[in-house]
């Protein structure tokens, strides 16, 4: 999803795993506004921790943990306060509204 400005809707727990977490639509979830090139960065970074062959294996917890780790390594590669900002929410357990 595209804003007038050119930024993209990512969202801190990816829709895509909003059944492992009991949400109905996945649209409801919390997001923020990015750049494409660092929504892109985070994408990529999912995609090879939780391949989408692997994620139906996975439970709740587990892909809980991965996302929250992946974006702890993110702040700790870039000290982005961003990626610490959104470790910090996945271990809060904030995904929907």
């Amino acid at each position: 999803m595209f804003d007038a400005y050119g930024l993209h809707a990512h969202h801190v727990m990816p829709k895509s795993f909003a059944a492992k977490f009991g949400i109905q639509n996945g649209d409801e979830m919390f997001s923020i506004a990015l750049d494409p090139t660092t929504h892109q960065a985070i994408t990529a970074r999912v995609n090879s921790a939780i391949p989408w062959w692997k994620a139906p294996f996975m439970s709740a917890s587990q892909i809980k943990n991965e996302m929250k780790y992946l974006y702890q390594q993110m702040y700790y590669e870039t000290e982005d306060i961003l990626y610490k900002f959104m470790a910090d929410f996945i271990e809060a357990g904030q995904y929907v509204e």
